[in-house]
């Protein structure tokens, strides 16, 4: 109970005294703030045509793409070719099936002598698979089983190679039509079709000659199983949610760093703590009457995503339709917890309100600014989300705006595809094309939450301008913090020599504390006890 009772305090302090009775225009401009950039966050939800089906939930997706079956002469080839090993027999299959040029061939007599040409030779691909050098590696050709009694081998087995940089592999189209997966289809794996038609071909003709069959030539056809349907792309303003947290919430970040410092420098904090007030006790106090305001200003966010409709629809379509509130509630409140920790953090390292507004304004725009310039662009396409590497986007989740964003980002890719977002799908990546999920952004905002607690207990309990007596810096490794006990020793002195009138000991000399000038406040007087 007397835990609660000092939380209490510091929160009425903070809540009634603090921001509603000296300062109330404080508290209802943070609030009215946030509401502000939040207003007219209904016009981000894109207006999108409905997609190709009668029967709802419809997902907005391309048509499949259809290739028609394609003979060797509809196939580009290679302009070199690099083969091992390079035999009688190798050499006789590669002038039977390219008998002209291009493409041109090569033999070397194991893999790393062609891995060294191949490598020194292909240049490096600027968009998608180098297809104009190929090299092959003849398996049939290396062993001795299923031989003709020519030595040439009956079957035919062999691995295609290309120079490829995997990165672009695992790229996408950037607002174009659709999330078609690059490279395009249509001259994907031309040269490597046209090598498994011509040596199969080249094959089948040898090992008819020397068997004395003479079949008709074969005509080779093939074909690719469709793609897609993908879902297709739109501009949108769900890119705009780092930009709208960073500045509603900068003046209520800032003003907690200073009322923090201020409070400190003032003495109040040290007075807090003569008198009896646990250090976790204070921190908890202003973390939950902080978290009081914020959730205000969550709700008030929420509600008018809830039921504010779009202006530019005929139809009544709100910024959270088809979205499951719990998300965004969660997301709202993760991000809440982290903006707020971080701002205690940064309240330790100065002795100046002044100054440490400036370097938290700085620290708050600079943050997520440079994190969403780098990563986003002003179009809103979703693929420009799905593009930005996973690595990028769970390190940039430490930023509270940030990783705000990428929560939003997430629900806006099921939008743009007509896909209604449930809570169970948090643990799934949105479209199967993303490579984060929402619970992995939650999971590192509140581990940085954790993190930066601890080093607020850490540092302020160390900083000799952030305690009146700091501790050692390694406090928390001594056993003395973790069980406190009696603190020094008091060494009783007995007499010499008996006097002779007293018969007894001196009496126990017992530790006491003498409190000096003790004052407190009442009425704006001074009244000394």
């Amino acid at each position: 109970m007397g835990v609660f009772a000092q939380i209490s305090a510091i929160i009425w302090k903070d809540v009634y005294v603090q921001l509603i009775k000296r300062h109330y225009f404080i508290a209802l401009g943070e609030i009215l703030l946030v509401v502000l950039s939040f207003t007219g966050v209904e016009n981000d939800r894109p207006i999108l045509p409905p997609g190709k089906c009668d029967k709802l939930p419809c997902l907005r997706l391309s048509e499949p793409t259809v290739y028609e079956e394609r003979n060797l002469t509809e196939f580009r080839a290679p302009q070199l070719i690099l083969y091992t090993p390079d035999t009688p027999h190798a050499k006789q299959l590669m002038t039977t099936a390219f008998p002209s040029a291009p493409p041109m061939t090569a033999g070397y007599p194991d893999y790393l002598a062609l891995a060294r040409v191949f490598k020194r030779l292909t240049p490096a691909p600027k968009r998608g698979p180098e297809q104009r050098i190929v090299a092959i590696q003849l398996l049939s050709f290396e062993s001795n089983e299923n031989r003709l009694a020519s030595g040439y081998p009956r079957d035919l087995k062999f691995i295609q190679s290309m120079y490829d940089d995997p990165r672009y592999l695992s790229q996408r189209f950037k607002g174009i039509t659709s999330f078609e997966p690059l490279p395009t289809p249509v001259g994907q794996r031309e040269s490597f079709a046209y090598n498994q038609m011509s040596l199969t071909k080249g094959h089948v003709k040898l090992v008819g000659d020397q068997l004395g069959s003479h079949q008709p030539e074969y005509t080779f056809w093939t074909s690719r199983i469709p793609d897609g349907p993908y879902p297709f792309d739109a501009k949108s303003g769900y890119s705009l949610t780092a930009l709208r947290a960073g500045l509603g919430y900068m003046v209520p970040f800032c003003t907690l760093v200073a009322r923090l410092v201020e409070e400190n420098q003032s003495g109040m904090r040290e007075k807090l703590r003569l008198v009896g007030l646990n250090n976790a006790v204070y921190w908890l106090g202003h973390f939950v009457a902080s978290f009081f305001i914020g959730m205000v200003a969550v709700l008030c966010n929420i509600t008018h995503m809830l039921f504010a409709p779009n202006w530019h629809s005929d139809f009544h379509i709100t910024y959270l339709m088809g979205i499951d509130k719990t998300v965004v509630f969660i997301s709202f409140t993760v991000f809440t917890l982290l903006y707020m920790v971080k701002a205690m953090f940064l309240s330790l390292f100065f002795t100046s309100p002044t100054a440490a507004v400036v370097f938290a304004l700085c620290y708050w725009l600079g943050g997520y600014l440079a994190a969403w310039f780098a990563l986003e662009d002003l179009d809103g396409y979703a693929a420009t989300y799905i593009i930005a590497g996973r690595l990028s986007k769970l390190l940039t989740s430490v930023l509270p705006c940030i990783g705000l964003h990428w929560c939003f980002r997430i629900l806006g890719c099921a939008v743009i595809a007509g896909e209604d977002y449930t809570f169970d799908m948090v643990s799934e990546e949105v479209l199967g094309l993303d490579n984060v999920t929402m619970v992995e952004i939650w999971i590192v905002m509140l581990a940085t939450t954790v993190f930066v607690a601890i080093m607020i207990w850490y540092f302020g309990n160390v900083l000799t301008w952030a305690l009146g007596v700091p501790l050692d810096p390694w406090f928390p490794f001594t056993l003395k913090y973790w069980r406190p006990g009696a603190q020094g020793s008091v060494d009783i002195i007995e007499p010499k020599e008996p006097d002779g009138y007293h018969f007894q000991k001196y009496p126990t000399i017992e530790a006491a504390v003498t409190v000096s000038q003790l004052e407190y406040e009442r009425k704006q007087k001074h009244i000394l006890r």
